[in-house]
Parts: C-alpha cells; sequence; structure tokens
C-alpha cells in the first residue's frame, strides 16, 4: 500500500506546481506586454475635431426606428441634440 500511494499522491503535487508554473509565466508576458506598450504614449491621445463629418448608426430594429414616432428614432434625435448630419443605418431583422 505504501508503494501505490506516494506516486499517485505526487501527480497532483506535480500538476499543481506545473500549473503555477504555466500561471507565472503567463502573468510575467501579459506584464511584459502591458509594459512594453509604454504608457506614456496614452496622454498624446487628443479628440480629433469631427467638423463636417457625417456619424453611422449602424443596428436593428431599433436603430431603423421601427416603433417610434416619425423623426423620433435615435439617429435622428442625435442629429439634432449635436446639429450634426447622421445617416441611419439600421436595419430590422426577420
Amino acid at each position: 500500500m505504501g508503494k501505490d500511494s506516494a506516486p499517485t499522491a505526487l501527480i497532483p503535487a506535480r500538476r499543481m506546481s506545473l500549473f503555477g508554473t504555466i500561471r507565472a509565466f503567463l502573468l510575467g508576458v501579459i506584464s511584459a506586454v502591458v509594459f512594453a506598450c509604454g504608457g506614456e504614449n496614452f496622454d498624446k491621445i487628443r479628440n480629433i475635431d469631427s467638423a463636417g463629418e457625417t456619424i453611422i448608426c449602424f443596428g436593428d430594429s431599433l436603430t431603423e426606428g421601427v416603433g417610434a414616432a416619425e423623426g423620433e428614432d435615435y439617429p435622428t434625435v442625435l442629429s439634432r441634440l449635436l446639429a450634426s448630419l447622421v445617416a441611419n443605418a439600421g436595419l430590422r431583422s426577420n
């Protein structure tokens, strides 16, 4: 009984050790990728002036305006609120 139970008791410990090693490796790789991306570049992101650009609303029947009163679908309301051209590309599904 002593010989048979000893090897089987070590297998879960070896698996746990392997999983711990893999987990530590993956954590290290993910950390390296995050730091390599350069957090100092995030402050360079700026809003682009969208004057004169068209906004396109993609979506389903809600975007299309099914069930909404004339001119009350959300792309039309968005166009009024932003005073910009908004294209409604909503399509109802079957």
